[in-house]
């Protein structure tokens, strides 16, 4: 049922955000394509709740990436669409937990550790590896097992993780007023994801420093 909601609203996303681009015909033919790809992709079943969860939004964004280059649009602009479709419709969830965490007495280092430590028994919980580092002055953590790369990988996916799912790590970092750096990630080969959040100078922009 809740895989079931989360497709719909995946579809309900993408609808919206596509039709100020695209004519209704167009975007009606987009979203036909989008389920019938969805569907050939493998189910995340073998993961446990609520991992399992989060891997089918990324099943539905591999799905409209995948539509939109049926219709001519060039794969990193079909990407990018796909993942503005994606952090659209986890923004606000995002966007509350932050609000909850910061609500308590604490720093703003207290409020992004309450954040990502929440985030990480929950959204990304087992089989989801992460090992904190314990810093004074910024939120830094590892992360050794990747189930969200992994099923990229087994869909046969795995050139679009970063596009899809890594860089909405970045997103989140703006929206929690803080910059995030990182040098590594499982989905470039590397052995592990290292994450490195710290706040934005107050009055500033939240800043994001891409990887290399």
């Amino acid at each position: 049922m809740i895989t079931l909601a989360i497709g719909a609203h995946m579809r309900s996303t993408a609808k919206r955000y596509l039709l100020r681009d695209y004519p209704r015909q167009t975007v009606l033919e987009i979203l036909r394509t989008m389920s019938e790809h969805a569907s050939t992709l493998p189910a995340p079943h073998t993961y446990p709740a609520p991992v399992r969860y989060t891997i089918v939004r990324f099943q539905y964004a591999v799905a409209i990436a995948h539509a939109l280059e049926s219709i001519g649009v060039p794969s990193s602009r079909a990407n990018e669409v796909a993942r503005a479709i994606t952090w659209e419709s986890i923004r606000v969830p995002m966007r509350l937990l932050h609000a909850a965490a910061s609500v308590l007495p604490g720093s703003r280092i207290q409020a992004l550790r309450r954040v990502t430590d929440a985030l990480f028994a929950t959204v990304f919980a087992s089989p989801f590896k992460r090992h904190v580092h314990h810093h004074a002055d910024q939120v830094a953590f590892t992360v050794t097992h990747c189930p969200i790369a992994e099923w990229f990988a087994d869909a046969g996916q795995g050139g679009r993780t970063s596009s899809l799912a890594c860089t909405l790590d970045y997103s989140m970092a703006t929206l929690w007023k803080a910059s995030l750096h990182r040098t590594a990630t499982i989905a470039n080969g590397d052995s592990h994801c290292d994450f490195c959040f710290r706040p934005a100078p107050q009055g500033t922009s939240a800043t994001m420093e891409v990887s290399p």
